[in-house]
């Protein structure tokens, strides 16, 4: 015990062991927090690790993505392995089971911004049908081999004329497609029954154009029954019609010539019933 009584050094000595125990048993303070919400470096990558190891742990975003990605594989597959190709949009989708009209948008961009399809319109009545085009690289990623169509020119050339020829085979039409004149001219689609022959032109390009084919195909010795030229939309159908009567050199065949829209011979599952 000390007292006043106690020599100077002698309490000093007591002071400084006494401070070096407290400093013993007492451990220091830790570091100061600068923000205390900011996870540090190893708190995200312990987060990180255990999402990697816990599928369940997704967010939303990384949840619907690969869904999409495997629906719209799901639909191309079963629309590239179909017994043809050439279906319009709705009959895709009746294909896959999927009535919802936002998930057929959501897919449908889907396939489109990944460059596997391309949209087309033809006009149909007042109304116009969707066509999606399978591209190369959609037949790449489901390893399904293309299918090629005896029809020249582009999808939409050779899907109007795969439809109509259905149209007429329903019918019981015997049929030649691009058949060749004396003159080199091909046909798009011939059509033949008892006595009666129709040529069929397939107008996507021009009405220009068209009328170019229509003179061609009118300039052998084998004359049909009746032309038709099935053109895209309305458009180009007046645009046709207005040439076809001022042009001379279709006098004589003027009453043979017949234009329709390309897509009122497109029948759909519903039609059929």
């Amino acid at each position: 015990m000390l007292n006043k009584n106690t020599p100077k050094f002698i309490i000093d000595l007591e002071s400084k062991m006494r401070s070096e125990s407290m400093y013993i048993h007492f451990p220091a303070l830790p570091e100061p927090v600068t923000n205390s919400t900011a996870p540090s470096e190893d708190t995200n990558a312990k987060t990180q690790k255990k999402e990697k190891n816990n599928p369940s742990i997704k967010t939303k975003t990384s949840v619907k993505k690969p869904i999409l990605d495997q629906e719209a594989k799901r639909v191309m597959q079963l629309h590239l392995l179909s017994k043809t190709r050439f279906l319009i949009q709705n009959e895709i989708f009746e294909l896959a089971g999927i009535s919802s009209g936002s998930q057929k948008i959501k897919i449908k961009k889907y396939l489109i911004n990944k460059g596997w399809y391309k949209e087309h319109r033809l006009q149909k009545g007042r109304n116009k049908v969707v066509i999606l085009e399978p591209l190369s690289s959609a037949y790449k990623v489901c390893n399904v081999p293309e299918r090629s169509f005896p029809s020249k020119g582009g999808y939409l050339h050779q899907f109007c004329c795969h439809r109509i020829l259905n149209h007429y085979k329903q019918k019981d039409y015997q049929f030649k497609i691009e058949y060749f004149l004396s003159n080199n001219k091909a046909v798009d689609l011939v059509l033949q029954k008892d006595k009666e022959l129709i040529f069929i032109e397939i107008g996507i390009s021009s009405a220009q154009n068209e009328l170019e084919n229509a003179v061609k195909n009118l300039s052998t010795e084998l004359i049909p029954s009746s032309l038709i030229m099935a053109c895209r939309d309305t458009q180009m159908k007046k645009a046709l019609e207005k040439l076809v009567r001022n042009d001379p050199r279709l006098d004589t065949y003027r009453k043979i010539i017949t234009t329709e829209l390309a897509g009122n011979f497109i029948q759909t599952n519903k039609e059929k019933e």
